[in-house]
């Protein structure tokens, strides 16, 4: 527990070069976590809508607006992924080779 206390302290160190390849490293996994809950909220949000939609489904008048609501959620959590894998993929390419 004391080492990992110690790692966790020299990461905001600014005097080492290992504690620059650590911060890098961090930056690096944040965009990855991210855009993996923005993919899942996307899911969720279109599970959500889809049971909405089953539950309104009296006319097919009324279909429209629950599946644009469904369909731009997973597009959004698509969008965000993709934007944070690049963002992530453009800091190893900076600071990590």
């Amino acid at each position: 527990l004391v080492a990992k206390f110690r790692q966790m302290l020299d990461i905001f160190s600014w005097e080492s070069k290992t504690s620059f390849y650590l911060r890098c490293k961090l930056c690096c996994t944040m965009p990855e976590r991210m855009g993996d809950v923005s993919l899942i909220m996307g899911i969720i949000g279109t599970f959500i809508n889809v049971t909405l939609l089953l539950q309104k489904m009296n006319s097919i008048l009324n279909l429209g607006p629950y599946l644009s609501v469904a369909a731009i959620t997973l597009a959004y959590g698509v969008f965000f992924k993709l934007l944070t894998y690049v963002a992530e993929q453009r800091v190893r390419n900076l600071y990590l080779n």
